[in-house]
């Protein structure tokens, strides 16, 4: 009986070592707080992943989003991501979408929609509505511009279309919704 005792406290000793905070998690988070947009996605990350710190994908979103509000474009892929998976929040294509194309229009290298397309399957719809959400979402950061500092997104014509390669075609998606989705 003695043995057994011993073995439950070094187990549950072990785990709860496993999961606490790390010196280096906590010093990533305090970044983080300060403001740290690459720092606030990397707790997101540890959140996720559980590195460093218990696992939990309610934070690790959490954080993503306030990166992807500092117009992080890794961040605000990284929430798309969420979104597909279902990770922390409800699944939902519009708003996968929406966070995937801003971030490309962010940074264009860094996260493309057409695997995102590929394999969640939205339909012309949901893609034309998270295109338009995520037009306004750009737009509401003015202080928002891409990795050539500008800001395609804010430009007169009122378009600004995104490609998206399927193969050897080119689909363009327009901010304004031409019909109603069903």
């Amino acid at each position: 009986m003695k043995n057994v005792m011993k073995l439950g406290f070094i187990l549950i000793v072990t785990f709860s070592f496993s999961f606490g905070q790390t010196a280096k998690f906590r010093s990533l988070l305090e970044t983080a707080r300060a403001g740290g947009v690459n720092a606030q996605n990397e707790v997101g990350i540890a959140y996720s992943e559980g590195i460093g710190v218990r696992p939990s994908q309610k934070k690790a979103v959490f954080w993503f989003r306030k990166s992807a509000e500092s117009g992080y474009a890794i961040a605000t892929c990284n929430l798309g991501l969420h979104y597909f998976q279902g990770w922390g929040v409800k699944k939902d294509k519009v708003l996968m979408m929406k966070y995937v194309f801003a971030a490309n229009a962010l940074d264009g290298l860094k996260c493309h929609p057409s695997g995102y397309i590929e394999a969640a399957k939205p339909n012309e719809c949901q893609l034309k509505t998270a295109w338009e959400a995520a037009v306004a979402w750009l737009l509401s950061h003015p202080n928002f511009k891409n990795n050539f500092k500008q800001q395609p997104w804010n430009e007169e014509d009122g378009e600004y279309p995104i490609n998206l390669r399927e193969g050897s075609s080119t689909t363009t998606f327009p901010i304004k919704i031409k019909r109603k989705c069903k």
